[in-house]
């Protein structure tokens, strides 16, 4: 799942946030629309992603 912020839920290790935190391309994320929801719990270690696609189309969080 992911938030109207770029957040997502994962499998709480820290994977991809250890590694998005030293990444400086544009970050992605594929759900379904269904899982794409106003809010997330997140901790402060989260990296939000710059975009996600759905089946529905493309949601540029930076422009939201």
């Amino acid at each position: 799942a992911f938030d109207s912020l770029g957040r997502r839920i994962g499998y709480g290790k820290g994977f991809y946030d250890r590694f998005l935190a030293t990444f400086n391309g544009v970050t992605m994320g594929i759900c379904y629309s269904d899982l794409f929801v106003d809010s997330l719990p997140y901790e402060n270690t989260d990296v939000p992603v710059d975009i996600i696609i759905t089946e529905e189309g493309e949601i540029n969080i930076n422009a939201i």
